[in-house]
């Protein structure tokens, strides 16, 4: 793990920046309970939410006046509001935090909030997450508690965002003193680096393990690696592709798109195990996350879509040691690859012929009577198909 410390204000940016994008989609009224606590709505339509939940002690108000929506949440005797509107160029955000019985909440600098009330933040926030994606106004609630959830231990929860202005607490910058404090930043700068040729294999990801703020302009940024599987045998079966979801019909920013259904990079494997450890709406994955968007949509302007390989069939299905089955699929590659697998990598069958859509091999001298095939086909990465051989015990063919 590495440490490095940067901008706090470019840290909890990249967050603001990525956690305000809504779809404009039907209107819908949230069930009365979900998930481990009570949800009580009384008003939901396309301009107000309003609800509390009793076990919480919370109350929430969501209102949408012409371009501005805000919301007031009610904590015990804290009171959050996080005000948001968009132009066609800039987003406007202001977030405050302040004693119930303060007399002056505008000039508050920030309450900075404890472990239960960021948990009861969560409660709220998982309990309403199923419902993403089905009321406008809605989702900007849950990216507002999303906000909160994730905001840096320690720092004071108040921020200003607008084309003139960005504050974190007490701390603040001009937006152009912040433009080029971010372009001197060289410990995360964009890069595309397609991943196709390591599809169903093992590779590393890095991503930010933890921010610690440090007044009043710093924050500490800790990275972590992991190795996981690109695309198959793991927690995801895309691990590593860009785009929501691992079905086709995407939607990000509102574009139903078929592009990037078959492109893995660096960048989306990076967020995509961010995601699996951290969680989607961790600060620590929205750091990140703004560069797999880029690889999702515009990859230096085209987009590089994978030529994954993939098993169609295997023909026989059965058989014995010494056999010659054929596998037919796409994308194998014109030229002979690393190898046919059964199972791992130690059991490998004598190849006949091949080329990019038919593989002849013999099968070896064993293998499980349920066997997965496995074509390494070097360049384009390796496909697996599970239970497609079944094996009938010969003695070793003699080659």
């Amino acid at each position: 793990m590495k440490t490095v410390k940067v901008s706090v204000l470019i840290g909890i940016v990249a967050l603001l920046l990525s956690a305000f994008i809504s779809f404009t989609v039907p209107s819908y009224v949230f069930a009365d309970n979900v998930g481990d606590v009570a949800v009580e709505f009384t008003m939901i339509d396309s301009n107000e939410i309003i609800g509390k939940v009793q076990d919480l002690n919370t109350t929430f108000h969501i209102l949408r006046n012409n371009s501005i929506d805000e919301m007031t949440l009610e904590m015990d005797d804290i009171v959050v509001v996080i005000s948001t509107s968009t132009d066609a160029t800039i987003l406007n955000l202001q977030v405050n935090s302040y004693n119930s019985n303060d007399n002056n909440p505008a000039n508050s600098k920030g309450i900075t909030l404890n472990d239960d009330n960021i948990q009861e933040v969560s409660l709220l926030s998982k309990a309403l997450e199923k419902y993403r994606g089905t009321n406008n106004l809605g989702d900007v609630f849950f990216n507002d508690l999303s906000l909160i959830v994730s905001w840096p231990p320690g720092a004071p929860l108040k921020a200003l965002l607008n084309d003139q202005t960005i504050s974190i607490g007490e701390a603040s910058m001009s937006r152009s003193q912040f433009n080029n404090t971010v372009k001197s930043v060289s410990t995360k700068s964009y890069s595309y680096t397609s991943i196709c040729g390591d599809y169903g294999r093992v590779r590393s990801a890095s991503f930010p393990s933890y921010f610690r703020y440090v007044f009043p302009l710093t924050i500490e940024v800790g990275w972590t690696n992991t190795n996981s599987y690109v695309g198959t045998k793991d927690v995801y079966l895309c691990n590593g592709r860009c785009g929501s979801d691992c079905g086709p019909g995407s939607m990000v920013w509102g574009l139903t798109q078929d592009i990037g259904l078959k492109n893995y990079t660096q960048n989306c494997l990076n967020h995509d195990e961010c995601s699996l450890w951290k969680g989607f709406w961790s600060l620590e994955c929205m750091w990140i996350f703004g560069d797999s968007t880029v690889d999702y949509a515009l990859p230096q302007g085209v987009q590089k879509d994978c030529d994954l390989p993939e098993i169609k069939s295997v023909s026989p299905s059965s058989g014995k040691s010494g056999d010659t089955i054929t596998i037919t699929g796409v994308n194998f590659g014109s030229s002979q690859g690393n190898g046919v697998y059964f199972n791992d990598n130690d059991n490998p069958g004598k190849i006949i012929s091949w080329n990019s859509s038919e593989i002849k091999v013999v099968v070896p001298g064993w293998a499980d009577i349920s066997a997965t095939i496995i074509v390494d086909s070097s360049n384009n990465g390796v496909a697996y198909k599970d239970n497609a051989f079944s094996w009938n015990y010969s003695p070793a063919p003699q080659w």
